[in-house]
């Protein structure tokens, strides 16, 4: 299934197409969204308590991935399907329909969009985030950002023209 979604302001397209989309219905003949992901393991460390546990919500980037679904579609809900590739245990979690969550996603699209038309860096999202942050990398580790000294280094970091910085080739020995 093909899914677009066009701004004429901003002179931008989402545009998409779905892996494993499935329309069905409940016992109530309401239709809903299954998002399926498969993952590593349906297990999370607890750094607090020191323990594992089973994931108790979705991840939020697919949540911020179903909600355009569930509004092309016009659903009013719909389930992401984590599958544990090692066990094969499935968990499912709903996620309503939310207008103001796609306002969000469509936001982020713009802010974005407006970032590579101008060719500056958008805001460095991860590093600001405490559970986001282990997607920056780490100095001796194997770098994930291509961005990853310049923006260790500015504490004040703000968008920079994309120029301005190293490509991934010169920081990964």
């Amino acid at each position: 299934k093909s899914l677009l979604i066009a701004d004429a302001e901003e002179d931008l397209v989402i545009s998409g197409r779905l892996d494993n989309f499935v329309t069905l219905k409940d016992k109530n003949e309401t239709p809903f969204v299954a998002e399926v992901k498969s993952i590593k393991s349906l297990m999370r460390w607890d750094p607090t308590t020191k323990s594992w546990y089973e994931m108790d919500s979705p991840q939020p980037e697919h949540v911020m991935q179903l909600i355009p679904y569930l509004k092309v579609m016009n659903v009013s809900r719909g389930f992401i399907v984590y599958v544990d590739k090692v066990t094969g245990k499935t968990k499912w979690f709903e996620v309503p329909f939310s207008q103001e969550m796609f306002k969000e996603v469509m936001h982020r699209a713009r802010t974005l969009h407006r970032c590579l038309k101008t060719n500056t860096l958008p805001e460095a999202e991860s590093r600001n985030d405490p559970k986001k942050k282990w997607l920056c990398g780490a100095k001796g580790k194997n770098y994930i950002c291509e961005y990853f000294d310049e923006c260790a280094a500015d504490k004040n970091f703000e968008q920079k023209e994309i120029s301005e910085f190293k490509p991934m080739s010169t920081l990964v020995n």
